[in-house]
C-alpha cells in the first residue's frame, strides 16, 4: 500500500507540473466568465430561466466537451507518450508491481480532473452569486459539479484502456473521441442502448437538484458506472502488464 502511495503521490504531482494545467485552468476561467456574461445579457434581454436551466448550460459545456478532452489528454500524454519516448522504463524499475503502476497513473488523472472540478464549481459558484443568483443557486452548482465527478471516473478508467492498444497519442485521442461520440450518438438515438452508457448519468445532478430522488435510478447509476470501472481496470492493467519496453 505504501508503493501505491509513493506512485500516485508521484504521478499527481508530474500531472500538476505540467504546463497543460495553467492552460486548461486559463480555460476553466474564459469559459465561465464568458457563460456568466451569457447568463447576464440573456436577463437583461427578458429572458430567463431556472437554477437547472442555468446550471445546465455550462454544465454541459464543461462535463460533455471540455472534461473528456482534459481527461483524454492526460491519459495518452501518461501512457502512450511515456511508452513512445521509453520514460515508462524510469517508473518500471521501482520495487512496485505494474498494477499498481498503472493504477497510480489512472488515479493520478482522476485526481487532477477532481481537482478542475472542485475549481470550476467554486468560480462557477462565485460568478452566479455575482451577477445576483442567490446563494443558493450557488451551493446548488457546486453540488451538481462534485455529483458529476462520479460518472468522469468512468471516462478516466475507459480512456485509459484504449491508451493501452494504441502506440500513438494521437491515433489514441481520436479513438478515445469517436468512442465519446457514438455514446452521445447512440443515447440520443437508441434509448435501449443509452440504459448500458455511463455518460447518461452525467445529468444525474438533475435529479438530486429538483428533489425527484429516486433510489432505483441512483443505484442503477452507480452499478453502471462501476461496471465501467471494473471492467476498463480489469482490460487495461492486463495490457499493460503484458507490454514490453
Amino acid at each position: 500500500m505504501q508503493q501505491f502511495k509513493m506512485a500516485f503521490a508521484n504521478e499527481l504531482a508530474r500531472v500538476f507540473k505540467k504546463r497543460k494545467t495553467v492552460v486548461f485552468c486559463t480555460i476553466d476561467i474564459v469559459i465561465v466568465l464568458g457563460y456568466g456574461l451569457f447568463h447576464i445579457l440573456s436577463r437583461s434581454s427578458g429572458y430567463a430561466v431556472g437554477v437547472v436551466g442555468s446550471i445546465g448550460g455550462l454544465h454541459t459545456i464543461f462535463f460533455m466537451i471540455i472534461l473528456p478532452l482534459y481527461i483524454f489528454m492526460e491519459i495518452m500524454d501518461l501512457f502512450t507518450g511515456e511508452m513512445s519516448s521509453l520514460a515508462i522504463r524510469n517508473v518500471l524499475i521501482r520495487p512496485i508491481t505494474r498494477t499498481k503502476i498503472y493504477l497510480a497513473k489512472v488515479c493520478a488523472v482522476c485526481g487532477f480532473i477532481l481537482a478542475q472540478i472542485l475549481f470550476v464549481g467554486i468560480l462557477s459558484a462565485v460568478i452566479f452569486v455575482f451577477i445576483g443568483s442567490g446563494v443558493g443557486s450557488a451551493v446548488k452548482i457546486f453540488v451538481s459539479y462534485i455529483i458529476t465527478f462520479v460518472p468522469m471516473i468512468s471516462l478516466v478508467f475507459v480512456a485509459a484502456f484504449i491508451s493501452q492498444i494504441v502506440k500513438n497519442g494521437l491515433l489514441g485521442m481520436l479513438l478515445c473521441i469517436f468512442f465519446l461520440l457514438g455514446a452521445y450518438i447512440l443515447e440520443a438515438f437508441v434509448p435501449f442502448a443509452s440504459a448500458f452508457l455511463f455518460i447518461r448519468h452525467i445529468n444525474l445532478y438533475k435529479m438530486l437538484l429538483t428533489g425527484n430522488i429516486q433510489l432505483y435510478g441512483i443505484f442503477s447509476a452507480l452499478f453502471i458506472i462501476a461496471a465501467y470501472i471494473g471492467v476498463s481496470f480489469t482490460a487495461g492493467a492486463l495490457l499493460f502488464d503484458k507490454k514490453e519496453f
